[in-house]
């Protein structure tokens, strides 16, 4: 037996599934704009390409820029990308057959919020966080999150010259501090949702007899 002949025997068997994703499903799904120069990524940064040569939009989101103007016409551009370009292929639907009517769970490292456009809410956590939401930079006094379309509405059509003005930069609704992305870093704020949804899935799944699939 071959390993994925042994995979798929597994799966039959399993009573539940629980997945564990990574950015290897982003790249799978051709989503090669994160780290390279893409022509997708081209067709929407070449002007910051051009000026910085990163190649990638994760690059990108770390990049020096001039300004905190400019960084916030390229962040808001970055997560328009992300909100709105759909996977390339239809790897995500060959997830959804592989789980079929089985009780699963999905625990992802993934930002780029695909899994929650396939599957319903309640059964993936993100535990990295998700470019679909903003926080305060100060989690101290505001641990709310903040969706992102509203601002990316209301803000990219006040980008003049790749940049946004400072009285435009989004600020905490609680104190009025600087919103950055809900991802990863220094300042991340960790969602009590998130994690108790991640356990009381989690838990359900340990009640019936489950094996473990990895993607």
């Amino acid at each position: 037996m071959n390993k994925i002949d042994n995979v798929a025997k597994h799966i039959q068997e399993a009573d539940a599934i629980i997945i564990g994703a990574g950015s290897g499903m982003s790249n799978a799904a051709g989503m090669d704009f994160w780290y390279e120069a893409s022509p997708l990524f081209m067709k929407y940064m070449k002007d910051f390409y051009e000026k910085y040569h990163f190649e990638g939009i994760f690059k990108g989101f770390y990049n020096r820029f001039d300004s905190q103007e400019e960084r916030w016409a390229y962040l808001l551009k970055m997560l328009k990308m992300v909100s709105t370009i759909p996977p390339q292929n239809d790897v995500y639907d060959y997830v959804k057959t592989i789980v079929k009517d089985k009780p699963f769970h999905i625990i992802t490292t993934n930002q780029d919020m695909l899994f929650k456009k396939f599957f319903p809410d309640e059964r993936v956590s993100e535990i990295q966080g998700s470019w679909g939401f903003f926080q305060s930079k100060n989690t101290d006094t505001d641990k709310h999150l903040y969706p992102i379309q509203s601002y990316l509405d209301e803000l990219i059509p006040k980008i003049e010259n790749n940049r946004l003005a400072k009285e435009f930069m989004p600020k905490s609704e609680v104190d009025g501090a600087p919103l950055i992305p809900w991802v990863r870093g220094p300042e991340f704020l960790e969602d009590q949702n998130t994690m108790k949804n991640t356990i009381k899935q989690i838990g359900s799944l340990a009640s019936i007899e489950t094996r473990r699939f990895c993607l």
